[in-house]
């Protein structure tokens, strides 16, 4: 069982992945396709459709958490420039900065 996060994002990505892990380990179980009958096939259907979904949503949640972080990083920078400016401002013309 993977590790918790307190992050929501991630811990819903690992539940997905978790998900996406178990399914793929039943398809990959399965007999080849010219051996199923149709109840199995459309059951190995419905397999690869929540696999599918789950992907996209592993997809979504990774890219929501990477604007996180380059969001993140991007308030830290400008709030560096911001101290920077201020620090420079309150020193005068007059100091050497």
């Amino acid at each position: 069982m993977p590790a918790t996060s307190p992050d929501p994002l991630r811990s819903r990505l690992q539940e997905v992945e978790e998900e996406m892990r178990g399914r793929l380990k039943l398809v990959c179980k399965s007999p080849p396709p010219e051996d199923l009958d149709t109840g199995a096939m459309i059951r190995f259907e419905e397999e690869l459709s929540i696999v599918t979904s789950a992907a996209k949503e592993a997809v979504s949640l990774k890219r929501r958490l990477r604007v996180d972080r380059l969001g993140e990083g991007l308030e830290t920078r400008n709030s560096d420039r911001v101290v920077n400016r201020n620090v420079h401002h309150d020193a005068g013309p007059d100091s050497a900065a």
